[in-house]
């Protein structure tokens, strides 16, 4: 007897990137039973886009809570047992890499799942690819601290890192706070490191540029309330 199935749908970063939604994507989510879905909304949306053979409403659709994601915890369970077939789907990207989801698929694995990855767009992973800098020994590590004491003190050790584990250090920011935090970067971070600005990744304005900080500080760029990965190395 085939194990049950645990599929993890990414969906486009921006809206108007579909093309990777390719046959087997379509196949195994009308194959599924439940969808479990950072926002319902948006991938409700996404499915209308797909424009595929099962109805929205055939799924049983489950939100993961912002504050408390593990309040779904004994539905997902009861689910699991039950053997459904079951999607995760973040809001743009890639489920359980920079989004939630990954106990969902930690008690799959407990009940026996087959947990199927499926190939799309996630902008951490793009960003490394585009930016020169070292993708053997990297880390992602979310959000930098927002004061101003403890901003400066991570900065330190990102240095450190670099210099000493030769390792690209990756970050994402609050889109209202990004000017901010590239001001300290420059500021505060020796020029001779390297930063790399990813901007709106795989949208029609997208911008991906390298620079060491002692260049990016001669001509300091403003990038405003847009989605940016900042990726520091070497």
């Amino acid at each position: 007897m085939p194990k049950p199935t645990l599929h993890l749908f990414p969906l486009p970063i921006h809206e108007d990137q579909i093309a990777f939604a390719n046959a087997d994507y379509v196949a195994a989510l009308v194959n599924a039973d439940v969808i479990i879905a950072e926002r319902l909304r948006t991938a409700r949306r996404w499915i209308s886009r797909l424009k595929i053979s099962k109805a929205i409403d055939d799924y049983h659709w489950i939100e993961i809570p912002k504050d408390n994601p593990q309040e779904i915890g004994s539905e997902v369970a009861s689910l699991l047992k039950e053997g459904k077939r079951i999607g995760i789907m973040s809001e743009s990207g890639t489920p359980c890499i920079a989004d939630p989801g990954h106990w969902i698929v930690a008690m799959a694995h407990k009940q026996n799942y087959q947990v199927v990855p499926i190939l799309g767009p996630n902008s951490i992973f793009l960003a490394l690819m585009a930016s020169g800098l070292n993708g053997q020994n990297f880390a992602f590590r979310g959000y930098l601290p927002v004061k101003d004491t403890a901003l400066i003190s991570e900065l330190r050790q990102v240095e450190q890192r670099i210099s000493k584990d030769h390792q690209t250090q990756i970050y994402i920011e609050t889109p209202y706070r990004n000017d901010r935090l590239l001001k300290t970067i420059t500021n505060k971070m020796q020029g001779h490191h390297k930063l790399c600005l990813a901007i709106n990744v795989t949208s029609d304005k997208e911008s991906i540029s390298t620079k060491t900080i002692g260049e990016w500080k001669k001509s300091l760029p403003t990038i405003g309330k847009e989605f940016c990965i900042f990726l520091m190395g070497e």
